[in-house]
């Protein structure tokens, strides 16, 4: 085999494992939805085979910040923040199908809605919270921590008192509340 066509062969692989890569990898992309309610086609991850439950939702708030500066005496920086469905998200083929599916895709939009109003909890805090120039960057990363905890508690709180939509008394009582912490940080 000569080297040209040798070389040729090892490009040609390696465009193919990178192609493969890609494909893989867009099914557990990670999606931000703003305009719609979530769909279990929005559930793409791999169903662990020992999980216990018929679904999951993965998710979290990505918080960028630039610009730090000082204007009119006060410190001031840019930042944008938004709730995302991690591609890691999965339900199983059979929940989709089973009568209860709607009421655990509204459970697993519970989840969704709670990074929602995480996002919107962070960005009322930053706009209203007074910046050292100095400090400013540090602020920040203690605010988002701290939010972070604050609503990753409250998720376990949720699926431990609904016992995942399986205890439909308080998951009438989440729902309610998550509604009304949605129109809370408007």
């Amino acid at each position: 085999m000569t080297l040209n066509k040798r070389l040729f062969q090892i490009i040609l692989s390696l465009i193919l494992i990178v192609l493969c890569n890609s494909c893989a990898s867009i099914h557990n992309m990670d999606k931000v939805i703003v305009d719609r309610r979530l769909l279990w086609s929005d559930f793409n991850g791999k169903v662990p085979e020992k999980s216990e439950w018929d679904s999951e939702c993965w998710f979290d708030v990505k918080l960028e910040y630039s610009n730090i500066r000082i204007e009119n005496g006060k410190t001031v920086f840019d930042f944008t923040d938004w709730p995302y469905l991690n591609g890691k998200s999965w339900v199983r083929p059979s929940a989709v199908v089973a009568s209860t599916s709607e009421e655990l895709l509204t459970h697993e939009i519970g989840h969704y809605n709670i990074a929602k109003v995480w996002a919107r909890e962070l960005r009322m805090t930053l706009k209203n919270t007074t910046f050292i120039y100095r400090y400013c960057e540090q602020r920040i990363l203690k605010i988002d921590e701290d939010l972070r905890k604050k609503y990753l508690a409250m998720e376990d709180q949720y699926d431990n008192e609904t016992n995942h939509s399986r205890n439909k008394t308080q998951q009438v009582f989440w729902n309610a509340k998550i509604r009304k912490l949605m129109n809370a940080y408007l």
